[in-house]
């Protein structure tokens, strides 16, 4: 079992908090995508969050510490969880107002402001504590992860788009009969 922070103070707050409103937001907007495609990028999302956060975060580099407490604890797995909703979110607003070419850049710029703002935000409730780190080196970080990420998405829509009309030409529906 993890263990449990030691105090609850800002950072458990924060994340509770955040948790709160964005998986409210989530569940509260239309469905927009296939199952898959949602399952699939929601889960990217994390995977993306943390192998960003073990690479920057741990040895050799152990640029910043994650909430107060030195051990992984409840609240460290916690915080992963908070990643899918906004990356969903991102995901969801280019998706509807189909976001393309010089807009998609400047929406990845308007994002990666966003998360800039969020983590400064978390850094002030000692959700993230820098240590050789700032805020503003993330930008590079989130300008890369957030257009990797809308580049999967185009990528994994266009194949679902590709195996649906294949399936549907055969009489078929997008999964099979």
């Amino acid at each position: 079992m993890m263990p449990l922070p030691e105090k609850f103070d800002a950072n458990e707050w924060f994340i509770v908090l955040f948790m709160a409103a964005a998986y409210t937001a989530v569940f509260l907007l239309p469905r927009r995508f296939p199952a898959v495609i949602t399952a699939v990028m929601l889960l990217l999302s994390d995977v993306i969050a943390k192998a960003a956060d073990f690479i920057i975060a741990t040895p050799p580099y152990d640029l910043y510490d994650i909430t107060d407490t030195p051990k992984f604890d409840l609240f460290d797995f916690i915080l992963w969880l908070l990643y899918p909703p906004f990356g969903y979110l991102a995901l969801y607003i280019y998706d509807k107002f189909h976001i393309r070419g010089t807009g998609a850049a400047l929406y990845v710029l308007i994002c990666s402001l966003l998360a800039l703002g969020f983590e400064w935000l978390a850094a002030q409730a000692h959700v993230f504590n820098y240590k050789g780190w700032t805020t503003v080196y993330s930008l590079p970080v989130y300008l890369f992860v957030i257009s990797l990420y809308l580049l999967i998405y185009r990528l994994l829509q266009q194949r679902f788009r590709i195996l649906k009309h294949t399936d549907a030409s055969a009489g078929a529906g997008p999964y099979g009969s």
